[in-house]
């Protein structure tokens, strides 16, 4: 196999194209966006920037794709096989220049400009991501003159299938898929070798993805600014949850309604009701039904999930509290300058039960959502887990810090948590 053919080999398999236009299957926990069928682009029309993220092949090892073949007949025929195995990444660049070039034509909004070395993209970070996984593909190439010359012509052909993945950068999770697929051949590919089929059949792929109504529906409106901090989603059940008879005296008896949360890794989280409900943060709980948790006196017990917010990043689990009093949550906001404490797991599960002490630095609004800064010290494994006053009262919880310092940590208002879960907090009986 010539060199390169070997370069095509490796860049096809990686192209995720995929031509014809197929159906918008909105993902679990994703709206559905209806779009108006054979609608045009219209320049007027504001759209929310995308970005081509990734590209994946996920074909079985020894499986054959295509052939290549010698001679102005094209006999000969000899196997490509794929030899890779399970999903491979590949470098997206010469595709990414496709994609930006079909998508804008088509009255999308590309974010970045990749051709300026010293731009600022803090004002044109996408809001969604495009990501494609190629799950069958098919190549044949052609030598008619190999052996009369070092740049002979190549005759190639491509087909590929390939399912895309809309991720709101927003809501942090995929609002839907389009599978696609398609092909293409180029007759004579002297200028770019075998790359010429399936670069071609990637423009013709994004631009059926372009013609999906549904996602154009979804992109459709103006960029979301991001200073802006916006509400919790509309239409929440409501959840009733009983508070504490009585508030912990002191921080130290605020660490026995702490607990450490194992759903994989470990994290935090602290009992918020009598009946046994727990707070923690999204990533803590990992997506999962069910998650371990271990009080602060060393005892354990089994933890449902009852519901989430992947992009607040907040989560609440359903326990058994075993008569434990839980912590008392503050509807008053935090102040600048006073004083908090952390409670939680950092690094090490053997850690449990580690308070530090802080102050409020802040308040700032990050991509759209409300947090607050203190300088308290937190680190892996406090995720989720209290932040309280000098008075024991959670005001926050950990969710996220700096690495390249320890004094700037991140904490969601605990205002912030009852809202985005739809919590009803109700007085004691």
């Amino acid at each position: 196999m010539s060199r390169y053919l070997r370069c095509f080999v490796a860049a096809a398999l990686a192209v995720a194209a995929a031509p014809a236009l197929a159906q918008w299957t909105p993902a679990p926990g994703g709206a559905m966006v209806v779009g108006a069928q054979g609608l045009q682009p219209d320049p007027a029309t504001k759209m929310r920037p995308l970005k081509l993220a990734r590209l994946v092949v996920k074909m079985k090892r020894g499986e054959t794709f295509g052939q290549y073949r010698t001679g102005l007949l094209c006999m000969f025929p000899k196997d490509i096989v794929w030899s890779r195995g399970g999903k491979w990444d590949f470098d997206i660049e010469e595709f990414d220049d496709v994609f930006r070039e079909e998508m804008a034509q088509a009255g999308f909004a590309i974010a970045g400009n990749p051709s300026n070395l010293f731009e600022d993209e803090s004002d044109s970070r996408p809001e969604y991501l495009i990501g494609g996984t190629v799950s069958q593909m098919r190549m044949d190439v052609c030598y008619p003159t190999s052996g009369i010359g070092a740049f002979g012509s190549v005759k190639s052909k491509a087909t590929i299938d390939v399912e895309w993945q809309v991720y709101s950068e927003i809501e942090r999770k995929v609002i839907g898929t389009v599978k696609t697929s398609g092909n293409a051949e180029a007759a004579d590919g002297r200028r770019r070798g075998e790359f010429s089929a399936v670069l071609d059949a990637f423009a013709v792929a994004v631009r059926k993805l372009a013609d999906n109504q549904r996602l154009r529906a979804a992109l459709t409106g103006p960029m979301t600014d991001r200073n802006v901090a916006r509400a919790a989603p509309q239409g929440l059940t409501p959840l009733s949850i009983r508070t504490s008879v009585i508030a912990p005296a002191s921080v130290a008896d605020a660490v026995g309604s702490a607990v450490l949360i194992f759903a994989g890794g470990h994290g935090s989280g602290f009992l918020i009701s009598p009946d046994g409900y727990v707070l923690t943060n999204y990533h803590v709980a990992g997506g999962g039904q069910y998650v371990k948790v271990r009080w602060a006196d060393g005892t354990e017990s089994l933890g449902e999930v009852i519901r989430g917010d992947k992009a607040r990043d907040v989560a609440l689990i359903k326990t058994d509290a075993k008569g434990r009093e839980p912590l008392r949550l503050r509807q008053q906001p935090v102040k600048i300058g006073e004083d908090i404490y952390a409670i939680g797991a950092p690094l090490d599960k053997n850690l449990q039960n580690t308070v530090t002490k802080g102050i409020v630095s802040a308040t700032r609004v990050i991509d759209g959502l409300n947090y607050f800064q203190g300088d308290v010290g937190v680190t892996f494994g406090n995720s989720g887990g209290p932040i309280i006053d000098s008075k024991g009262q959670v005001v926050g919880m950990t969710v996220s810090g700096r690495v390249d310092t320890p004094m700037v940590n991140f904490f969601i208002p605990i205002a912030e948590a009852q809202s985005f879960l739809g919590l009803q907090l109700q007085p004691p009986k």
